[in-house]
């Protein structure tokens, strides 16, 4: 789906010069595209911080992802719910920090 969307986008705004994805599985798509089609002057950034995702940022193709830390959410999603069926309180907001990952400077 994200090559298609790509290649509709840049039918469209061939200017464009950075892409965000809303995940990683869109950004590889879009990668696919931009590579079959030499525009490497692109930027793409997506969330998620897959492996493979990861692997495409350390090899410079990718240019960010972010992990959301799922495991922490799925974590304090659980705590507070268990405070719920105690008959805690617990506060309206919780939030959870993203982690930035890039390509290791050489």
């Amino acid at each position: 789906e994200g090559y298609l969307v790509t290649k509709q986008i840049f039918a469209k705004h061939p200017q464009v010069k950075l892409l965000f994805a809303a995940n990683d599985m869109m950004a590889l798509g879009a990668l696919k595209y931009l590579e079959e089609n030499k525009r490497a002057e692109v930027k793409v950034a997506a969330y998620d911080a897959l492996d493979e995702a990861v692997a495409e940022v350390e090899a410079g193709r990718l240019a960010v992802t972010v992990n959301q830390q799922a495991a922490e959410q799925g974590f304090q999603g659980v705590t507070l719910a268990v405070r719920l069926l105690k008959d805690e309180r617990v506060p309206q907001i919780t939030l959870i920090d993203t982690r930035l990952i890039t390509a290791k400077p050489k």
